[in-house]
């Protein structure tokens, strides 16, 4: 086959292909829901604790410079997960199950808030 003509087919990989350009996107609806309502909730009391708490002389009693220390860190943790359901930041991770973190996250709030309300009480009551 003399006439047949050759053609040579040059491809190259970009090292960007394992990348993805999407953006998050926001779910303006999620106030809405009853999810939103309860952390937008679940911000303000933690807020308004720890607020409460540095408006005390806390530093005097050890009991509630951890209550400080609790309620900074589940609000921080809170405010982490609302921008997570904002940005729909679950749907590009699915291996984790958010359900699942969602009920250990806000059952261990609970647990370190009623044991710090007992604790606190008690000292409260004994000044």
């Amino acid at each position: 086959m003399e006439g047949a003509a050759t053609r040579t087919v040059i491809t190259s990989t970009s090292s960007t292909d394992n990348f993805s350009t999407s953006t998050l996107a926001c779910d303006r609806h999620f106030f809405r829901t009853a999810s939103g309502l309860l952390v937008f909730a679940e911000i303000v009391f933690g807020l308004l604790v720890w607020m409460l708490i540095a408006g005390t002389e806390y530093f005097r009693v050890s009991a509630f410079g951890w209550v400080m220390f609790v309620a900074i860190l589940y609000w921080v943790l809170t405010v982490i997960f609302l921008i997570i359901y904002l940005t729909m930041a679950y749907n590009r991770i699915p291996q984790v199950p958010w359900t699942t973190v969602g009920l250990f996250f806000n059952s261990s709030a609970t647990v370190m808030y009623v044991v710090l309300y007992r604790a606190c009480s008690s000292i409260v009551v004994l000044q």
